[in-house]
């Protein structure tokens, strides 16, 4: 555990379990912010911490963190910084809004709408078991973009 306890200022905690958290630690660094990962924060520093910026923390960690003054999510989605006490309901939660994340999201809700259109998963289950499934166009035929509705249900840059 490091220990920051020589040093009196405000500190950023930092919480992912993504394997890019080395970046995020940096370009924190980088804009001057003092950012301490959560894995390594000394048990003295916890009081110290008045922004988090996480993603998914595990239930009762923000609470370590009295001082907490904001909680910005690493995502689009903050569902799990609304569960049942995991972050004070006086405490603004902020999240990235990023037009690179709205584009990969689009982009893997276009695949995911084509693979249901054209039974990539049958076809995928048949390549695992190693078989040559021509019954599967027999089930029923792919779906035209005609006969498909998608719904898209949100509000925000995703949506």
């Amino acid at each position: 555990m490091s220990s920051l306890a020589t040093d009196t200022g405000d500190i950023a905690l930092l919480y992912t379990k993504w394997a890019n958290k080395p970046v995020y630690m940096e370009l924190l660094k980088e804009r001057g912010m003092p950012v301490v990962d959560a894995d390594e924060l000394a048990e003295a520093d916890w009081q110290r911490v008045t922004f988090a910026t996480v993603w998914s923390p595990p239930a009762g960690l923000l609470a370590k963190c009295p001082n907490l003054r904001v909680v910005q999510s690493l995502g689009a989605g903050v569902d799990s910084l609304l569960a049942a006490g995991q972050v004070p309901q006086e405490l603004p939660i902020t999240r990235i809004v990023d037009p690179l994340m709205a584009q990969r999201m689009a982009t893997w809700v276009v695949w995911g709408v084509i693979s249901w259109q054209r039974k990539m998963e049958d076809y995928a289950a048949a390549q695992r078991s190693c078989q040559w499934a021509v019954d599967i166009e027999a089930r029923g035929s792919n779906r035209d973009n005609a006969e498909v509705a998608v719904g898209v249900m949100g509000l925000g840059v995703m949506g």
